[in-house]
């Protein structure tokens, strides 16, 4: 692939919502204060939802995921939280690892309705 069709696919990218990547087994980092805004989106005390929903890995805050993976807060094909989702979350598929190469963003189209869409 050419750069410059690998850099239209970065450019041209739309999230048409399909949720396949709240499937995908890995880990979301968040911030206290997602959490916070998180805890508040779901009307529960921070100190609840930190002990529910929340745990360190090292140094930062990862969500608790189920054991097949995905994310917890992904319910009928729906984000229960969006609004008040990570920016990791908010943020996907602009990852700086993920638009470096095109090798990283064809594992996105392996699962990313939106990145399967882009011609190229």
């Amino acid at each position: 692939m050419t750069d410059e069709i690998f850099e239209n696919k970065k450019r041209d990218f739309k999230c048409i919502k399909c949720g396949n990547c709240c499937e995908v087994p890995g880990e979301v980092f968040l911030t206290l204060k997602e959490g916070e805004k998180m805890a508040e989106s779901l009307n529960m005390p921070f100190e609840e939802f930190k002990t529910k929903y929340m745990k360190k890995i090292w140094r930062q805050f990862v969500l608790k995921m189920p054991y097949r993976g995905g994310c917890i807060f992904f319910k009928n094909r729906k984000c229960s939280i969006y609004e008040a989702r990570p920016e990791q979350c908010r943020t996907f598929p602009y990852w700086p690892e993920l638009k470096a190469s095109y090798e990283n963003w064809k594992e996105i189209e392996k699962y990313c309705e939106g990145a399967k869409k882009l011609k190229g």
